[in-house]
């Protein structure tokens, strides 16, 4: 009977804790960005940051490019069909 007791004292206390535990990490985590953030940055590292974050936005647009398919590669209109669509575009 003793035993059935403690159990569930020991549930409780166990997730106060966990609780406690929970709730302070939010607000330390927030404290060191808010930390962080009023933390004076030099100038030389502002620009260092912009040009790696501009040299790694360079490299993805060039890949992107040579990963698309060329327009001039792709299939040319016969004059047939240009003219069908000229005639298609006045009508509307």
């Amino acid at each position: 009977m003793r035993n059935m007791l403690k159990l569930p004292l020991v549930f409780a206390f166990l997730g106060l804790v966990a609780g406690s535990a929970m709730a302070q990490s939010p607000k330390e985590s927030a404290e060191t960005v808010k930390a962080a953030a009023m933390e004076p940055t030099s100038e030389a590292d502002s620009q260092q940051r912009r040009n790696d974050l501009r040299a790694a936005l360079k490299a993805q647009t060039s890949v992107a490019i040579k990963s698309e398919p060329s327009a001039a590669a792709g299939r040319q209109l016969t004059p047939q069909e240009r003219a069908d669509l000229r005639q298609q575009l006045r009508q509307q």
